[in-house]
């Protein structure tokens, strides 16, 4: 009769723990049989990269959909009547306010 081997929490993170540590020597601690040479080229821990801040300026949209959403909006942003999105501060600042209401959050009212 077969019998099945349970493995436990227990057994499974000392072996996990075993594995780490043998894979983690074996870089600290190189072969005997090993040149220099050989020593040398395995790679090393790779540096970390540092994220620093650029500027708007900087960003060039060329091409793809990003460059497509852009330009979308853009021209929607550009296509927005001046008197709609300025009639709520006229009217709060006490000027003639022309042009119709935009509604929504821009309502006197809202």
């Amino acid at each position: 009769m077969a019998t099945k081997a349970i493995l436990s929490r227990r057994r499974f993170l000392k072996g996990a723990t075993a594995t780490a540590a043998a894979g983690y020597a074996r870089r600290i601690f190189p072969s005997p049989n090993q040149t220099p040479a050989q020593r040398s080229a395995e790679p090393g821990p790779s540096p970390r990269e540092k994220l620093s801040l650029f500027r708007y300026s900087e960003v060039k949209l060329t091409g793809g959909p990003l460059k497509e959403q852009f330009d979308r909006i853009h021209a929607a942003y550009l296509a927005l009547d001046e008197d709609r999105l300025l009639k709520l501060y006229r009217l709060r600042a006490g000027l003639p306010a022309p042009g119709q209401d935009m509604g929504g959050w821009y309502d006197p009212g809202g």
